[in-house]
């Protein structure tokens, strides 16, 4: 508190504009003199904002400006963005809450409004409206950088299509109405800008290529969804997992997948990674609760994408719990020191070859083509997927890799056919 404050102006019903205007001078330096929460000065503070507020609306014939849009209209005037809002609200989440009318002003952050932009106070202690669906979209509009949308290569996978040709034309429209189609109403779903991207596939990417891909999994999940039963994680199980490993063994066993996990209520989806990415798979949520897995095909080989998709179902049983989270795996990096995703590298090796059979096998020691041939047969799996582990323990990546299944899985997926693949 920075001082005592003293007024004879009584606390009654203000019947003149003099009453108002010595009520918004003494408002003025109640909030400057920044009182404490106790002291009789806060309480004198609440009972002339109510004096204010009534005396406005018995005497103008127009509604006071709103908080929220006085701040916008200061911004508009003096050019700023919302992290410039950061130092008077308290961070940028608490100014993007603000904007968003999701929390009312404070006294600091109204004194500090005041005193660093000159908004009235007049107009910061008036009553914020309710937020609508126009605030959903000034709020969209506030977190996108829209023209850092990959848009031509989206149109040129067709992810458009379905939309008015009116808006093709309108970067900002065209990628708005696409984002919408996540949700269930004409907004757009939370989520997508609140969505944390976590594992090695995000590090470097371009976050606006990870939303949108992550998206148009979201998009293409919620059409199948309908027909797929709810989601248990006990199903799970470690000889459901075991038999969806042995489908390995047969020559279209990636598609096979696709139908098994299907009867567990998980949505498994093959979508090329957009450019600037380096992803290999996704594991994410649906807003009606079905686990999401995306795999790009980046490697063309059988060892990857049987790799790929266990640690993203190890990401699904033990780590994935809500819809703003997304695991973004990039299979190749090895210099990754996040115990989550060293977790699903650990249980999706574990899983495809016990870690007992592993370690009791000369394979792991003294690998040769047939030890790892008679070695996967005897647990009823793909050879290329043992040659994998024994790559990637040895680091030796120059080795066995006829044995790798090379250019088999992108075959079986039609929708890998509209990637760009180096």
């Amino acid at each position: 508190m920075l001082g005592r404050h003293t007024s004879t102006l009584p606390l009654k019903v203000l019947k003149t504009n003099e009453q108002y205007e010595g009520a918004l001078n003494e408002l003025e330096s109640l909030i400057v003199l920044d009182p404490s929460p106790e002291s009789p000065e806060v309480d004198r503070l609440e009972l002339l904002t109510v004096l204010v507020r009534e005396y406005e609306s018995r005497t103008f014939k127009f509604e006071p400006t709103d908080p929220v849009d006085a701040i916008e209209y200061r911004m508009s005037e003096q050019r700023l963005r919302q992290k410039d809002l950061a130092p008077y609200l308290g961070g940028k989440n608490r100014a993007s809450e603000i904007l968003a009318r999701k929390r009312s002003l404070t006294l600091d952050m109204i004194r500090a409004l005041h005193e660093a932009l000159h908004i009235p106070l007049q107009s910061l202690v008036a009553p914020m409206r309710e937020r609508t669906s126009a605030d959903e979209k000034t709020e969209a509009d506030d977190q996108f950088e829209w023209n850092e949308f990959p848009v031509s290569e989206m149109r040129r996978r067709g992810w458009f299509e379905g939309i008015a040709s009116a808006d093709q034309d309108n970067p900002q429209t065209l990628v708005r109405k696409f984002l919408e189609q996540v949700g269930e109403k004409s907004n757009l779903h939370p989520a997508l800008f609140r969505r944390t991207f976590r594992g090695p596939g995000s590090t470097g990417a371009s976050r606006y290529s990870l939303i949108a891909w992550t998206s148009r999994l979201l998009i293409r999940a919620k059409t199948l969804e309908r027909t797929y039963p709810a989601f248990d994680r006990t199903a799970l199980s470690a000889s459901a997992l075991r038999n969806l490993a042995e489908l390995s063994t047969k020559d279209n066993g990636p598609w096979l997948a696709q139908g098994f996990l299907k009867d567990l209520g998980i949505v498994l989806l093959v979508e090329p990674g957009l450019p600037g990415t380096l992803v290999d798979g996704a594991a994410l949520l649906s807003k009606a609760g079905h686990p999401v897995i995306g795999l790009t095909l980046r490697f063309d080989r059988v060892d990857s994408f049987w790799f790929t998709l266990f640690h993203e179902l190890a990401h699904v049983e033990h780590h994935l719990s809500e819809s703003e989270e997304a695991f973004i795996d990039r299979t190749d990096d090895e210099d990754g020191h996040d115990p989550v995703e060293s977790e699903a590298d650990l249980i999706a090796r574990d899983t495809l070859i016990p870690r007992a059979y592993w370690r009791a096998s000369s394979v792991s020691s003294n690998p040769t083509k047939t030890g790892i041939l008679a070695f996967a047969k005897n647990l009823n799996i793909h050879p290329a997927i043992v040659a994998g582990r024994v790559r990637f323990e040895s680091k030796r990546y120059d080795r066995f890799g006829e044995l790798l299944g090379q250019g088999r899985v992108r075959t079986l997926f039609p929708e890998a056919a509209k990637g760009k693949f180096s």
